[in-house]
């Protein structure tokens, strides 16, 4: 209005009146909004940061507190992380449905409540302000347009409720993509704690493809997503002109003309009406997706506790610390009891049936059983972690009983695969307990750490566990082993297979100093062990644990004479009375670490080196080019120009209302209908080239996540398992194809959208309005533009190293979350779970400081100040152009100062988006460094098809041309190709090849070998001539031949009648023919040379493989014993190439391993590893992944390792489900699976890695009869772990500190004078 009359005033009397107080009014009218916002907003910030601080630290301490409490069978493996609960049928019995912990514990700490919930209380506050200010502009609206208000009114609220039902909708999409995300997490976590078997069995490709499948349901989910928020985007755009047409066309309709004033004041009313919208949309958006965040979080914390939380949650059936104990039958005081049946989840099966348990104090018990009794069941039963079983509905009591359990409150637990947390050897000792120094020296002592301490950089201070050095997991036996012992607080120790990972002398050691010394021998001990008779003479009792019930107790001599303890027994371990004697000449208590740390794992030397680092790989120019390459450029490109655009039509809409007002300035009578729709013209043409844009924006954003994952997840896949993957923690890697994955998704294109969009959106009003006011306005701005850019790098250098530092603060709280899934058991059997969950809140607290201070503080910083001079700026503008009002028209001056007002409102979310788009590229620098990792040698070479085996699917219809030929001839089974003999028998009867090659080798080894062989035609062709159209049989070779066709296998007579079946019906044409075609290489078992080998770990010097020369002949069986750290293990590694040589060949069948393919060689060779790696899904995909074997072949495997009658116990049969990492396994049937798998693909050359080690000896004797038969025709090679074993072997390899001690066939070793297996077998026999 005054800028109105101030024009009239100089047309009437050619000049301006005194515009002193006028300027000092608006001066003060124009700073006093700056200071307001400072002031309110930094208080707005402070009260948000507290909220936020208390809120998400609350939050996140409950949800550990609760993962604390979850049941051993509901965390998604075991109570104490590792071993595996055992049940009555031999089978650990199957976890209820519930989410997997340790992965929902890290995805709603990191995404729920980390990005979610993060601001939440500051979006619910700016959605109540909005809506107050809405209300506010609304009555202002109604001043000025009256009635017309309703019209405005009209268009809003159906466009605020397709809003709201597009919001509701995002967060269904954004639950659906967080569950698919959680499906891929939980994925690739068990492919990376498995990476070494993976990379063993060749599986890469196939776990690649499982997870980009879980992946690409992501994006889809994620394209549907985008979709809704683009909608949903334009709406909000258009939403404010088109209030503003709403409003001028009301009033121009209920009441006529309207005038300059109306049409600018309602602008600004309506301008900010707008930038209201935007921040109500935004705001709501946020606040409605945080409800699928309170659904997770509160089905978590609904979850199943376990039995026993003391002292919180003590069952009425539970006694802890009982103040008068019973006596038995002698008057010694009973200090553990336990009565009763027990189930591992209140739904599933009895696990443990009629136990009555009474321990005197003080007393040792061992505790023994065959694989899947129910030993380590029985240890979880004493610590509460099973539900009593109810009475049975048929009515039989004869074995139920009342549970009932009396025990100490706190229990010193070692499981099965020990418990390692983050921290320092002396940390991992004292684990939380009272500094004793004496205590912790003897401690070290009786667990024979001494010697390892001393070669260790930094020896009990150095670092261990998933951020430190990689200990051998008799090493963590032993370090747990020495916790149980220090904590003199524990009066009841429960050790499961303390021996089984160390050598003999050392379990001597162990027994006479920890388990039976001074440390230990006033608790009662509970041990679960191998039967061993000399062991068990120590022993106070013995149980014999079969399908979980306690078949025998009693005194060792009694026990060892019943019969259910003789059926444990191998026939070799009656002769030796004894389980191991692997190591002989060394002193027990400097056998430990040292010989590993000195000979395989020098890593311990550069402790530090191994720690989390994050290094500030800021974004490249490089990296971008390469990922706007991947998006392609032309979908930037069009998305930008198409947004630009979309910015001058808005403002074309803009300065249509200009032209209007100018208009009306020199003729009130100017008509508004040409005006109003032409407004109304640009902004649907600007709805239509929004959705245009943001289509290719989506297409662009989508091509770079998915391109992004997989090719990090390919580079990770195929790294080399020293030179990365022993330096680089798997929760840093999980960190990255997680939480740097999800903001990559649902937050780069946005922030990268939301500042090009402020850029955009800046520039072209502010070079509007210097190009319509005078020259040296602009050249005022200069100053005001040069401290803006000051302060903005400012903030930026500061914003990048927070980041950082958030970055490394967050691997922090990552790491104290993983240790829930594998502590839980045995920290509430310490009673220590109290002490973790306040390392876990200081961690949480440090990341979440630092995260606050990144994004509330530093913003709030610059904000407040470039608020101030924008203001400034603001002011200055419209200084001159009052000073100026001759010259300058109204309508031009209003649109100058609405869009700066609008600038303005704008610049806390502008900067905003503009800060967190920093965040966002560094997060794909961060998953960018995964593109350049280390890469081991190609997986396939060209020159690999001669030694490649493949498995050929045909259609049965294919072969109609197939017949048997005539039978009873000399050569055996014969199938004919179109009446032309094709295939015929191997000289064993065991397979099926090329007629021409069955010839050709019965005529060499004939002793008229004078004529030579001919082929017929279609055998001439080759193996592809079964099936012209497979390109897996084009590749082979003359010397391929086919072991198996679906369930028939080992005989050629059975597989050339699968072959020639006849098919009646088109349903039997088109059934799936399963062909396996082996390689003529190594087809008679592996002749293995190793010529001057030297190997060593990644770039650490020192050798752990020096100058081996060994010859293993074809279809021999050979032992590798030796020390602990001599180099066994490396020895099967570098056969594999998960080592490479440093010099040296290992040569199979004359070829050297080193000119193959890595999957070509990994998939001719076998491996079964000492510690079991299993993935969640069926039995059938652990089996075969590929799913390159048919039904009938796999139970066949699984009844060699005598699993077959179990798993057709289960009504799933091969679908039965298997939970993560085979946690519903118990340890040794896990192992068995594992030798499935081998049989299964019956590799010529099979390693086995102390591959029974967690088997009874009964067990294990079987399973090496069956073994023995199903690989009559592989070279095997195993680390032999008891000397029993050893003699059943052909030959032996002593190996000493990384070199052959001695060699040879082992009758002749065994009767070698002084030899070195001599002397194991006489220390074996007298110990």
């Amino acid at each position: 209005d005054y800028f109105y009359w101030l024009q009239g005033y100089a047309a009437a009397h050619g000049d301006l009146p005194n515009l002193v107080m006028p300027m000092l009014i608006s001066i003060l009218a124009f700073a006093s909004l700056p200071l307001l916002n400072v002031f309110f907003m930094s208080l707005g910030s402070s009260l948000a940061n507290r909220f936020d601080q208390q809120l998400l630290g609350g939050l996140a301490v409950a949800l550990f507190k609760k993962a604390q409490r979850l049941p051993a069978g509901g965390l998604g493996k075991n109570g104490n992380g590792t071993s595996a609960p055992e049940t009555t049928a031999g089978i650990a019995e199957e976890e209820p449905p519930a989410p997997t912990m340790a992965l929902d514990l890290m995805t709603l700490i990191n995404y729920d409540i980390g990005q979610q919930l993060l601001g939440c209380f500051e979006h619910v506050c700016s959605c109540i302000n909005a809506s107050i200010a809405w209300v506010v502009l609304m009555t202002m609206l109604w001043v000025r347009l009256r009635f017309a208000t309703f019209v405005v009114v009209g268009c809003a609220v159906p466009t605020l409720m397709v809003t709201v039902y597009r919001g509701s909708s995002l967060a269904t999409n954004m639950l659906e993509y967080t569950e698919k995300v959680d499906r891929r997490v939980r994925a690739l976590r068990e492919t990376l704690f498995g990476i070494r078997v993976v990379k063993c069995y060749a599986w890469e490709d196939a776990m690649e493809a499982r997870i980009e499948r879980m992946r690409q349901e992501e994006i889809q989910s994620l394209s549907v997503w985008y979709h809704n928020l683009g909608a949903m985007f334009g709406i909000v755009l258009c939403f404010p002109r088109m209030l503003v047409f709403s409003g001028l066309w009301g009033y121009s309709a209920i009441y006529g003309h309207q005038d300059v004033v109306t049409i600018f004041t309602c602008m600004v009313i309506l301008g900010s009406l707008r930038s209201m919208c935007e921040i109500f949309a935004v705001s709501l958006g946020r606040a409605v997706g945080t409800l699928p965040t309170f659904k997770r979080i509160e089905t978590f914390m609904r979850l199943p506790e376990a039995p026993l939380i003391a002292p919180d949650k003590i069952p009425h059936w539970v006694t802890l610390d009982p103040l008068s104990a019973p006596s038995d039958t002698n008057g010694k005081q009973i200090h553990l009891s336990l009565a009763g049946s027990y189930r591992w989840h209140p739904e599933q099966a009895t696990a443990l049936h009629g136990l009555t348990l009474e321990i005197p104090r003080g007393e040792l018990v061992a505790v023994l059983g065959e694989v899947g009794s129910g030993k380590s069941t029985l240890l979880h039963a004493v610590l509460g972690e099973l539900f009593p079983a109810p009475p049975p509905v048929d009515g039989s009591m004869a074995e139920w009983k009342d549970a009932s359990l009396s025990r100490p409150s706190e229990i010193a637990f070692c499981p099965q695969v020990a418990h390692i947390a983050e921290g320092t050897v002396r940390e991992n000792i004292l684990f939380g307990g009272e500094v004793d120094d004496q205590r912790y020296r003897q401690a070290i002592h009786c667990a024979s750490l001494e010697a390892d301490l001393a070669v260790i950089d930094g020896g009990d201070g150095a670092l261990i566990g998933a951020r430190g050095i990689a200990l051998s997991g008799g090493q963590k036996a032993r370090v747990a082993m020495a916790r149980a012992a220090y904590r003199s607080t524990a009066k009841l120790v429960l050790l499961d297979d303390p021996f089984g990972a160390v050598d003999a002398p050392t379990a001597k050691f162990l027994l006479d100093q920890l388990v039976c010394g001074p440390m230990m021998q006033d608790r009662t001990r509970l041990v679960v062990m191998q039967p061993d008779s000399e062991r068990l003479q120590r022993f106070d009792r013995v149980l014999v644990m079969e399908r979980g019930r306690i078949k025998e107790q009693g005194p060792p001599d009694a026990v060892m004479g019943s019969e259910a303890y003789k059926k444990l027994l191998s026939s070799q371990q009656e002769q030796f009375n004894a389980e191991d004697g692997s190591e002989s000449n060394a002193s027990p208590a400097s056998k430990t670490m040292h010989a590993t740390k000195k000979a395989e794992d020098d890593n311990n030397t550069v402790a530090q080196a191994l720690r989390e680092d994050e290094s500030e790989g800021r974004p490249t120019w490089s990296m971008l080019k390469l990922y706007c390459r991947l998006g392609r450029w032309r979908n930037l490109i069009n998305f930008l120009l198409i947004f630009i655009m979309q910015t001058f039509i808005f403002l074309i809409c803009d300065l249509v209302l200009v032209r209007w007002t100018n208009a009306m300035q020199w003729n009130v009578f100017t008509p508004d209908s040409p005006y109003l729709f032409g407004y109304l013209f640009w902004i649907a043409a600007a709805l239509v080239v929004w959705h245009i844009g943001w289509s290719f924006g989506t297409w662009f954003t989508l091509r770079i996540s998915s391109h992004i994952h997989r090719m990090a997840l390919h580079k990770i896949l195929h790294a080399p398992v020293d030179r990365f993957f022993d330096k680089h923690p798997v929760g840093r890697i999980m960190n990255r194809l997680h939480n740097d994955i999800v903001t990559i998704d649902t937050s780069l294109f946005l922030r990268f959208f939301g500042s090009f969009a402020a850029v955009v959106q800046t520039l072209i009003p502010m070079l509007y309005i210097h190009t319509i006011m005078p020259w040296f306005l602009s050249l005022a701005a200069l100053p005001i533009y040069y401290l803006i850019a000051n302060f903005v790098s400012r903030a930026w250098n500061t914003l990048v190293l927070m980041l950082y530092c958030m970055f490394t603060s967050k691997s922090f709280v990552a790491a104290r979350a993983g240790d829930v899934s594998s502590s839980n058991v045995v920290l509430r059997g310490f009673r220590d779970t109290e002490r973790l969950a306040d390392e876990f809140a200081d961690a949480f607290n440090d990341a979440n400081t630092v995260d606050l201070t990144a994004r509330r503080v530093l913003k709030r910083w610059l904000v407040n100040r470039v608020h101030f001079l924008w203001s400034f700026y603001t002011t200055t503008t419209f200084l001159v152009g009052m000073l100026n009002a001759q010259h300058i028209g109204a309508g031009t001056l209003g649109l100058c100062l609405t869009n700066l007002v609008i600038l303005e409102v704008l610049l806390e979310p502008n900067i905003e988006n503009s800060t967190g788009a920093l965040y966002e590229f560094i997060c794909l620098a961060r998953v960018h460094e995964y593109l350049s990792v280390p890469q081991e040698r190609p997986t396939k070479n060209l020159s690999d098809t001669r030694f490649r085996s493949f498995i050929a699917r045909v259609k049965r219809g294919a072969l109609r041309s197939l017949t048997l030929g005539p039978n009873g001839g000399a050569g055996g089974p014969e199938v004919m190709l179109r009446g032309e003999r094709f295939l015929a028998a191997t000289a064993d009867g065991a397979a099926l090849c090329l007629a021409g090659e069955a010839d050709q080798a019965r005529a060499s080894s004939s002793s008229s070998a004078s004529t030579t062989a001919v082929a017929s035609a279609p055998a001439a062709a080759g193996l592809a001539a079964l099936c012209p159209g497979c390109p897996d049989l084009a590749l082979a070779d003359r010397w391929h031949r086919i072991v198996a066709v679906n369930d028939a296998t080992g005989d050629a007579g059975a597989m050339a009648r699968e072959l020639c079946k006849e098919c009646h019906t088109r349903e039997e044409e088109e059934q799936e023919v399963l062909l396996d075609v082996r390689t003529g290489w190594l087809a008679d078992g592996a002749l293995v040379e190793i010529r001057d080998l030297r190997v060593g770990y990644a770039n650490i010097p020192r050798d752990v493989l020096k100058g081996i020369n060994l010859t293993f002949e074809r279809k021999s069986k050979v032992a590798i014993a030796g020390t602990t750290g001599c180099g066994k293990s490396s020895l099967l590694l570098v056969m594999l190439r998960i080592l490479e040589p440093r010099s040296g060949k290992v040569m199979l069948d004359g070829v050297d391993t080193q000119d193959l393919g890595l999957a070509t060689l990994r998939t001719a060779l076998g491996l079964v590893p000492q510690d079991p790696v299993l993935f969640s899904g069926s039995l059938r995909e652990n089996l075969d992944p590929f799913g390159a074997y048919s039904d009938g072949r796999i139970l066949s495997a699984l009844n060699c390792v005598r699993l077959g009658e179990l798993v057709r116990s289960w009504p799933e049969g091969l679908e039965y489900q298997v939970t993560d990492e085979g946690m519903n396994l118990s340890f040794g049937q896990r192992q068995l699976v594992c030798l499935a798998r081998m049989v299964l693909r019956q590799p010529p050359l099979l390693l086995l890695d102390e591959a029974t080690s967690a088997i009874d000896p009964f067990t294990q004797e079987c399973v090496q009869r069956a073994l023995d038969v199903e690989f009559e025709h592989s070279t095997l090679v195993a680390v032999a772990h008891r000397l029993e074993t050893v003699l059943k072997f052909d030959y032996a390899v002593v190996l000493e500190r990384g070199e052959v001690s001695e060699h040879g066939r082992v009758g002749e070793l065994k009767d070698r004078r002084g030899g070195v297996l001599r002397t194991m077998l006489e220390t074996k026999s007298t110990w």
